[in-house]
Formats: C-alpha cells, structure tokens, sequence
C-alpha cells in the first residue's frame, strides 16, 4: 500500500528543542542513613515546530503560542521522573517512574493529537545463586486521535541475566500483558492477552570475534472487535523476531562484519535481512 501526500504551497517555520534535568539527592538535607538512599531525577522536554518564526512566546513555549492548532505544525511534551531507592547496597535496588506525554502532529496536512500516561516500579537484584534478576511492572493509558483510539495496557517482565565467563553472558527475558483498547467513536472494543519469551547471548573470542544473538517468541490471544487489527503486534497469533550480528578483526585495522535479522508476523510474509560489511583503514 502507498500513500502519497502532496502540498501545493510550502510553509517556512522554525524548530525549538528543550530540555531540562533536575537532579535531586535528599543526603545533602541531612545526616540520616534513609536520605543516603534515595535519589530523584526530574526531566522535562519539549519540541516545537511552529509558523510563528518571530514571536518570543513561541521561543519560550508560552502557552497558547506553543502547542497551538493554528500555528503548530509539530509540538510535543513530556515531563518524566524518577525514584531510585538503594534498599539493600549492592544487592537490592528499587526504582519508580512516573510520565506525562502529550503530542500534537499537523505534519501530514490532517490534525492529530495523543497523550498518555505511564508508571513504571522495577526491582534489581543482583548476584543471588550467580544471576542478576530484574522484575519490572509497567502500566500506560494512551489516546490517539488519529486512529480514535484508547488504549490501556499492563504489563510485567522479568529478567535473568548469567556471565557464564567474563567474556560470556546469556539472558531471558519473560513478558506478559493485558490489552484493553477501544474505538472512541463507534465503542468498539478489543483486549488482547500477550505472553513472550526472549534468549539472548553475548560473547567474546580472543578479543577476535564477537557475537550478539537473540531470539524472541510473543504470543497474542485477541477477543473482540478487529480494531486495530492493520497493526501488526496487535493481531492473533505468533509473532517472530530474530537477530544476529558477528564482528571479526582479522588485525588492528581491518574488520569483517555481518548482521542478520527477521521478523514474521501474523497474516504477513517473513521478513529477512542480511548485512555484510568489510572495513580497512588506511
């Protein structure tokens, strides 16, 4: 399928980036050994593609000349911050993260707009019967007027990681999430169940060769309306992605690399592709 967009007239406008951290450790407040613990980050972004190339509100984002429908063609925000709790030194670290988004996209000559939500706790452990584990539980509520979409998702992973050797690392990741999506005009509704699992291995030979690897294997069970179906990762079924890349030094200037991936997804043919590459520097 293609979709070709055409304007009969270009628009000259200005782009604005921002962005600003702040960085917060409650120790320097005082002397207890719970302030040690915790550190917040709070960052805030914005981006701004606007008509209005001279008005100083705009260069400020001031609301109301920022993120307008008349004279954004691109705007988006986000504020985002984070908790990370150090519960046990070394062994046991905690981390939560909360986020505020919102977009609003004339790019492609028809008004769109999505915002959402995200929260996000993880717990990291390392080094319990020779492995690190990370266990993350995610939620997001997202809207998108284009597709007049609401969606609602949780999710949980977990992760095992393993040095086999100090050149050697393998991992698994597991997955599962609940779905709940809905049309915000007609009310039709979908949810969708996904379970996944992904091997991953890492290595070193005689600081020669290099290989990264991994497979992953998700599996989606959907009921309801076909919603949403023309998205790939939201259809029934098994969806595959593969990938592979393999670095080998024949000498200090000369390097021969290969790199493989797929993926195949539900009512779609396998994707393939291969990427060999050959460098000398002189």
């Amino acid at each position: 399928d293609y979709v070709f967009i055409t304007s009969e007239q270009g628009v000259l406008s200005s782009e604005i980036n921002a962005q600003a951290n702040l960085y917060l450790k409650p120790s320097y407040l005082g002397g207890s050994p719970l302030w040690r613990r915790i550190n917040i980050d709070i960052m805030i972004s914005a981006t701004e593609q606007n008509t209005r190339r001279d008005d100083w509100k705009t260069l400020v984002f001031y609301p109301g000349s920022a993120f307008n429908d008349s004279t954004t063609i691109y705007g988006r925000q986000n504020i985002q911050q984070t908790l990370w709790l150090d519960l046990i030194s070394g062994k046991l670290n905690a981390q939560m993260q909360f986020s505020l988004s919102r977009s609003l996209d004339q790019r492609y000559q028809e008004l769109s707009r999505t915002s959402g939500n995200e929260q996000m706790v993880e717990l990291e452990l390392r080094q319990v019967w020779g492995n690190n584990y990370r266990l993350r539980f995610e939620h997001n509520q997202d809207t998108d007027t284009r597709y007049n979409s609401r969606i609602d998702k949780s999710g949980l992973s977990l992760q095992t990681q393993r040095n086999l050797n100090p050149l050697t690392q393998i991992q698994l990741d597991l997955t599962g999430s609940v779905e709940q999506g809905e049309n915000t005009i007609t009310n039709d509704r979908y949810t969708l169940h996904g379970i996944g699992l992904r091997p991953s291995i890492r290595s070193t030979f005689r600081q020669k060769y290099r290989i990264n690897s991994s497979f992953s294997f998700t599996f989606n069970q959907r009921q309801g309306t076909p919603f949403l179906t023309f998205l790939p990762d939201k259809r029934q079924g098994l969806i595959t992605f593969w990938n592979l890349n393999a670095l080998y030094r024949l000498n200090a200037f000369t390097s021969f690399s290969l790199e493989y991936s797929g993926n195949s997804y539900p009512k779609d043919k396998t994707r393939h592709q291969l990427k060999l590459e050959f460098k000398a520097e002189i």
